[in-house]
């Protein structure tokens, strides 16, 4: 992520109009969906598990973890341990926020905006840039 903000060349920003759509389809779906605090939670807890998953996945095979261990960890402890882990639990709540309001409307640049965001509060750096000396 880091060599991508300080490359000195110019990327050119790949759309992802398949997940445009989806996630779309998914804050429409939850806008009429339930309306119960813990329910309305559980639902954007699976569509975050839904977006993120293939990629859980991966690298909890590359970490070793068996396909059933893995379901396990999904099942039972994945909420907390998330919330555990700075980035990925910070772009869990962006994602719900943006989620649970029926205005969002998604754009080609939102999921760059909220992996970026993350960084400022996931202790990737000790301060916002340009807030203060460094300690």
């Amino acid at each position: 992520m880091f060599d991508l903000m300080l490359d000195e060349d110019h990327v050119e920003l790949e759309e992802v109009p398949e997940w445009i759509e989806r996630v779309s389809r998914l804050t429409a779906g939850v806008a009429n969906g339930p309306r119960d605090p813990q329910r309305r939670r559980q639902l954007t807890n699976a569509l975050f598990l839904q977006d993120v998953g293939p990629e859980l996945a991966t690298e909890a095979s590359r970490a070793g973890l068996s396909q059933p261990a893995f379901r396990t960890w999904l099942l039972t402890q994945s909420d907390e341990d998330i919330n555990r882990m700075p980035a990925l639990g910070i772009y869990r709540e962006v994602f719900r926020e943006k989620l649970l309001n029926p205005t969002t409307r998604w754009s080609p640049n939102d999921l760059l905006d909220m992996i970026s965001s993350i960084t400022a509060g996931s202790g990737w750096h000790r301060r916002p840039a340009g807030v203060g000396p460094s300690p």
